[in-house]
């Protein structure tokens, strides 16, 4: 928000639209998630704004509602007291009634629900709808344990579930599970002629490095630490599976890789 009493030649107020509060995860352009806190505002979406007869300022995102008033955007921000928002370990068990952690939001056009059998099903009818939560600032390790896959008859819909780690820039890692295959990408690095019953998933992310390794498994049986190393990472003793893939990105180059907004994590 900014404000010019100059007819435009000079804006000498400027303010961060937020509550100046702890970061937290709320929903933008169709359910994107971003984190709200005194340095970051809400900055995808559509805006609309007006200005009631009461002196209210009234700023309408794709989903949030925003009412302060003209001495609160003229009056400076507060100083920062809070941390970024730091990284929160959950478990989630996706085996209902309900969510067990508050945070996750839709994102984009799709039905999920859970099915009243221990599992929570996601069917989705466009690309990449599901659903996200924010993760927080700081190094991470996620793992990930999904099951009983079905697919959209082919030509209907997207052929694939998707897991992908974004930050507030859209610089994104992700794997893709397909019927024949699981990869970064769009063609699977790792194939199979049958769908397996489970696969896990696990993504750890290094701030300190700039750097994410991303790996992935199947199977019954567990391999050697040999057959288990792939482009030069091996993957950690707790990922076991009959067919296991490792990946590394090095994002030292991009330093603003993870800003403020820390990441967030959308399934799909």
């Amino acid at each position: 928000m900014a404000i010019s009493e100059d007819e435009g030649k000079t804006w000498p107020h400027v303010r961060l639209v937020t509550d100046d509060g702890p970061g937290k995860g709320l929903p933008s352009l169709n359910g994107y998630v971003f984190t709200m806190s005194e340095r970051i505002g809400e900055h995808l979406g559509y805006f609309a704004g007006c200005q009631a007869t009461n002196g209210v300022i009234h700023l309408i995102s794709s989903s949030t509602h925003y009412a302060f008033n003209l001495k609160w955007a003229m009056t400076p921000p507060p100083p920062i007291r809070h941390p970024r928002m730091p990284v929160k370990h959950i478990v989630e068990t996706f085996d209902g009634p309900e969510l067990a952690n508050d945070g996750w939001i839709r994102y984009k056009s799709y039905t999920g629900t859970f099915d009243g059998k221990g599992s929570f099903r996601i069917f989705n009818p466009g690309r990449q709808g599901g659903i996200n939560r924010a993760v927080g600032y700081g190094s991470f390790e996620a793992n990930f344990t999904l099951k009983n896959f079905l697919f959209h008859p082919k030509g209907r819909s997207y052929q694939g579930v998707g897991l992908i780690f974004e930050d507030g820039l859209a610089a994104k890692q992700a794997v893709y599970i397909h019927r024949n295959g699981i990869g970064p990408g769009e063609s699977p690095d790792l194939k199979f002629d049958t769908t397996p019953e489970s696969i896990k998933i696990k993504t750890i992310w290094n701030l300190p490095k700039k750097q994410w390794q991303i790996f992935y498994g199947f199977g019954q049986r567990v391999e050697g630490a040999g057959a288990a190393e792939r482009q030069g990472v091996l993957v950690a003793g707790s990922l076991v599976g009959s067919r296991v893939a490792g990946r590394q990105n090095d994002c030292r180059q991009q330093e603003k890789q993870q800003s403020d907004h820390g990441h967030r994590v959308l399934v799909t």
